[in-house]
């Protein structure tokens, strides 16, 4: 937003979805639930000057592969939450690799 662009990504594809890791950790006494889920994805990263609407990264046509790992938990002060029940994705990484054309 600082840089005027917007996102105008999009995720085709969602897929290997794996929990890799499952555990109880200790925090200051308490014992808290934290997963490791690893997914692929495949989508178009792409972002729009958002005055001309032209393209400024990435490329409407070019689809990359990605594989994200993200760390999720459950935050005890959110648990009346609604939407989350209380589960929070304290980190997320992923690394992207384009896929060859007529993929």
């Amino acid at each position: 937003l600082r840089q005027g662009l917007v996102s105008d990504s999009r995720v085709l594809d969602i897929r290997q979805v794996d929990i890799s890791t499952a555990k109880m950790l200790e925090v200051n006494g308490i014992e808290i639930p934290v997963f490791v889920i690893t997914f692929a994805t495949q989508e178009v990263l792409l972002f729009r000057n958002a005055k001309s609407g032209e393209v400024a990264v990435g490329a409407e046509d070019r689809v990359e592969q990605c594989t994200y790992a993200a760390v999720l938990t459950r935050v005890e002060e959110e648990l009346a939450d609604e939407l989350t029940g209380g589960w929070k994705v304290v980190e997320v990484s992923c690394i992207f690799n384009v896929l060859p054309d007529g993929y």
